[in-house]
């Protein structure tokens, strides 16, 4: 199960990503999306006018775990344990949620 699960939060990353991406561009232009490129998800979608507090705490919840999971060396300790499982529910949840909008 570890194994679906941390596909399950690569590919969801992957897919924001690109989702993102293609908004942005579609909404604004491709030299917008370059001044957004590196912000977190949360400045992104508020650019595209999604605000559901929901969905910010489930990307928020997700940038950090993603961080963590996908590059270990990128944080510390943060004392909290996390469960790649669980942690794939909040990724699928939040694709369909963004998806749906």
């Amino acid at each position: 199960m570890l194994k679906y699960a941390m596909i399950t939060i690569v590919f969801t990353g992957m897919w924001l990503e690109a989702f993102l991406h293609h908004k942005i561009v579609e909404k604004y232009s491709k030299e917008k999306f370059h001044e957004y490129d590196y912000r977190p998800y949360e400045d992104k979608l508020k650019l595209l006018n999604i605000s559901d507090t929901s969905i910010e705490n489930n990307v928020k919840r997700f940038r950090n775990c993603r961080k963590e999971l996908v590059h270990e060396k990128s944080y510390l300790d943060s004392g909290e344990i996390r469960i790649a499982e669980k942690e794939a529910e909040n990724a699928y949840g939040l694709l369909q949620s963004i998806s749906n909008m």
